[in-house]
């Protein structure tokens, strides 16, 4: 294999994909002690596990003390950076554990040891820039090439998700003769109309989305022109004889797709690569089950495919569901899709529910579900009290292609992803035809004609027959593999295993009974080698959400999350909606609590049901009047109209309205847009790309802004994090911004909530400062720890107990004068706090 070394006199990588191998020379008794090191009883990853057998046979050989052996690390990079750059970058990455865990062993072992590593090129293994997947499936063949099973290697290798059917499954697709791709080419026709429709909804939810930050998380990130051009043209459809074929609803994009406006099916992300190649699979198969020449293959563009792309949440928080809904369904009414391909169950439990919503709505078990076909609607005539024929569509629920992220690329789960989408291609080839022949008068007949011919199909063909049985067979697979993550595992067993529940329970006696009869049981176990017990647990119930209105949300029982979320669900008097209201107390709870709300002229209090009132413990509103003060209520219109109007509604004289800050001039921050966001608390890069200094929109104006103004910052100083409670000499610089950034000069900045989201807390997020001090001013961070005997903290259990007393902590900043920022504070060599603790 030809290897070229890379240092740090090599020249920048040629364009395209470059992969590379890193190796460790270790003599037996360097690798032996490593792994000693490694071998933890809590943990101890494969890879130890395998040298350890090899040492454990080279020992018995005999041969152990002469061998010696290299440890490799295979992996890909992306031009210009070039492999050794790739090398520094992991050791240092908090991505690359297992690489630092057996760097820092070799040190733990030997402290004169320095990184000995080679890093070699591999130039014959050069892809394309244009051939991202060809790229995963080779870095996947090298790894398993060189013995994944000793290499530092955690994972298969690629970045986008790979599969390759089964066979059989192939063969049954294939045999199926659809044409859905071909035929839906050559009536594909734009609707100026559609298009005209789609430009004024999506308009709408832009200008939805900016009016409502804090619902719609673009307090982060600003819904922008491009964001919702790309949106819109990915939801816009191409026409068959003037009818929508099919439409993907996704629930939700990434915060990257989301900055970059990458579109899912064209975007970089793993789950639209996996779903474009599926599509692109199944495109593939039907030209080889057709024998058609030339092949649809070399016209694929997924782009001008019989299906769009839309999203149930296009903004970036899920706080507003009913919004959601509202455009969701609008867009339907637009489009008018014959098919609608659910992703997740969130999205399924929508759309499979004609968009209605109450106790009495079926819940199934969405692995029960997946790939079955079943009319629904998407407007409903309050005035006739049925659905309209007009919205009816298909309902096809798949697995969001994006579960492959987080979960085990499992063939079981695979499988059933793959042929779910050929079962869509067959359903969508079925709604052509009979489009073509226009036998059916609404387009509800039309749904019921095409789900009755798949049902004919079944009993006529053989290979149609063969082939939903084998849909049936992976999803039965899939339940049976994932059942104990779902919310009642015992039903998804007895879905699958209905015949023999049967034989090892009797019809004839009661479910649990026959179990208390030894007979009965013995002959159970005879018959199937086994008996099953159905045990009686207690009822459980769902209560659906209360919707009060804010005069009878007074003394309210509310429920309070361990973080010090909750929800309040109420009803507008003047327009009758349906609003969620999220909040936050600021201080964490040890377990999930209910507390009685009262609203009061100062805000809202929590009051424990044994009568206690709640009160922040530290920070700015320590022993306050009330436990969330108004002021916080000017950060969310819905819940300061809530406030405003339950205290009215019982009489309490509010001393003047929230966001009134008797200047007599307007909000300053009216009309400005957001600017360059902070850096969040995980940021290893200057990404998004700071102002240096901050413009006034940027959020990093309010940190410069509070530094320039406090005396002893100014011109270089200590920023302090710790409460007086704690340290008597404190600033308390920390609770002083938040005071800050809550003046009525600042409470409206675009940026302003996404800082008191972080540091309005009894447990702020200091991390998030030792990212975006460095941006404005040198930075050194210091950790301060120490054991008290007699200091008592009055907060729940964050700190730890020692045999000394109580773990005081304290982040410390120290600031350089102005101007004293470096050029890239995330250089290892900086000594800022991005990067150094000390």
């Amino acid at each position: 294999m030809k290897m070229e070394l890379s240092t740090q006199e090599s020249q920048p990588s040629e364009p395209g994909q470059h992969f590379y191998v890193r190796s460790w020379c270790l003599t037996s008794q360097e690798l032996e002690a490593v792994v000693t090191i490694l071998e933890k009883p809590d943990l101890v990853w494969p890879q130890v596990r395998k040298w350890r057998q090899i040492l454990d046979v080279h020992a018995l050989d005999g041969i152990g003390s002469q061998a010696t052996y290299t440890i490799r690390y295979l992996g890909t990079c992306a031009s210009p950076s070039r492999p050794i750059d790739r090398h520094i970058q992991d050791l240092v990455s908090p991505t690359a554990a297992f690489i630092q865990s057996f760097t820092g062993a070799l040190r733990d072992a030997f402290p004169d040891w320095k990184d000995s590593a080679q890093v070699h090129r591999l130039p014959d293994a050069h892809i394309p820039p244009t051939s991202l997947l060809d790229a995963d499936e080779l870095e996947r063949l090298l790894i398993a090439f060189f013995d994944r099973s000793t290499l530092l290697n955690r994972q298969p290798g690629g970045f986008h998700v790979s599969y390759v059917s089964f066979e059989e499954d192939a063969q049954g697709f294939r045999a199926l003769r659809t044409d859905f791709w071909r035929l839906f080419q050559t009536k594909a026709r734009h609707s100026a109309n559609v298009t005209l429709a789609l430009a004024a909804h999506f308009n709408q939810v832009q200008s939805w989305a900016n009016s409502n930050p804090l619902e719609s998380g673009t307090h982060i990130g600003k819904f922008s022109d491009r964001q919702r051009l790309m949106i819109q043209q990915s939801a816009t459809p191409l026409m068959y004889e003037d009818m929508c074929v099919m439409v993907f609803i996704g629930k939700d994009q990434t915060l990257e797709e989301y900055r970059s406006c990458d579109a899912f099916i064209t975007g970089p992300s793993r789950a639209g690569g996996f779903a474009r190649s599926l599509l692109r699979r199944n495109v593939q198969l039907e030209a080889q089950g057709t024998q058609l020449h030339p092949s649809p293959m070399q016209s694929f563009n997924p782009t001008n495919g019989p299906w769009c792309f839309v999203d149930l949440w296009p903004w970036l928080r899920h706080t507003n569901i009913s919004q959601a809904k509202h455009y969701l369904q609008a867009y339907l009414g637009i489009v008018q899709p014959i098919i609608a391909v659910s992703f997740s169950g969130a999205v399924n439990r929508i759309t499979r529910a004609n968009f209605m919503d109450g106790p009495n709505i079926l819940r199934n078990i969405f692995g029960t579900v997946i790939g079955e076909g079943t009319i629904q609607f998407s407007e409903y005539d309050h005035q006739s009290q049925e659905f309209t024929a007009s919205s009816a569509f298909i309902n096809i629920p798949h697995i969001d292609p994006g579960y492959a992220k987080h979960h085990s690329q499992h063939p079981k789960y695979m499988r059933i992803v793959d042929m779910t989408m050929q079962y869509t291609f067959l359903v969508g080839n079925i709604a052509l035809q009979f489009i073509d022949q226009r036998h059916f008068g609404n387009r509800l007949e039309l749904c019921r004609a095409i789900l009755d011919h798949v049902a004919t199909l079944r009993e006529t063909s053989p290979p149609h027959r063969r082939f939903l049985s084998q849909l049936r067979q992976a999803r039965d697979e899939y339940i049976a593999f994932s059942y104990k993550e779902t919310a009642n595992p015992s039903n998804d067993v007895k879905h699958i295993e209905r015949p023999n529940f049967d034989r090892l329970r009797p019809e004839d006696c009661d479910p649990d009974t026959w179990f208390d009869d030894p007979k009965s049981r013995r002959d159970a176990a005879q018959c199937a080698g086994l008996y099953t017990a159905q045990s009686r647990d207690a009822p459980i119930n769902h209560k659906p959400e209360v919707f009060l209105t804010p005069q009878e949300c007074q003394g309210r029982l509310i429920k309070v999350g361990k973080r010090g979320l909750f929800s309040i669900p109420w009803k507008r008097s003047s327009d009758g909606a349906l609003i969620s209201t999220k909040m936050h107390t600021g201080f964490h709870e040890a377990w999930e609590q209910r507390h009685y709300m009262f609203f009061t002229k100062h805000g809202i209090d929590l009051v424990k049901p044994s009568g206690e009132v709640i009160r922040r413990l530290r920070g700015p509103l320590q022993n306050g009047v009330v436990t969330i003060e108004a002021a916080q209520f000017s950060l969310q219109k819905d819940a300061q109209e809530l406030w405003m109007t339950a205290c009215r509604a019982h009489g309490l004289a509010l001393e003047k309205d929230v966001g009134d800050d008797n200047t007599g001039d307007g909000d300053p921050w009216e009309g400005v847009d957001a600017g360059v966001p902070l850096l969040n608390e995980r940021a290893m890069t200057e990404t998004p790309k700071q102002n240096r200094p901050p413009l006034r929109e940027d959020a990093n104006w309010l940190l410069n802004e509070f530094i320039c103004q406090t005396p002893h910052l100014a011109n270089g100083g200590t920023f302090r994090t710790g409460t007086v409670d704690r340290f008597p000499d404190s600033t308390e610089d920390l609770q002083r911004f938040v005071t800050f950034l809550k003046q009525p000069q600042y409470r409206n900045h675009p940026y302003a909530p996404k800082w008191l989201f972080y540091f309005d807390r009894d447990v702020p997020k200091t991390q998030t400062l030792a990212k975006n001090l460095p941006m404005l001013r040198a930075t050194t961070k210091t950790r301060i720890r120490f054991s008290s005997t007699t200091m008592r903290i009055p907060t729940m259990a964050k700190h730890k107990k020692s045999s000394k007393g109580i773990r005081v902590n304290e982040t410390r900043f120290e600031l350089g004068g102005p101007g004293s920022a470096m050029a890239n504070p995330f250089s290892a060599g900086s000594g800022q706090s991005c990067v150094t603790v000390v």
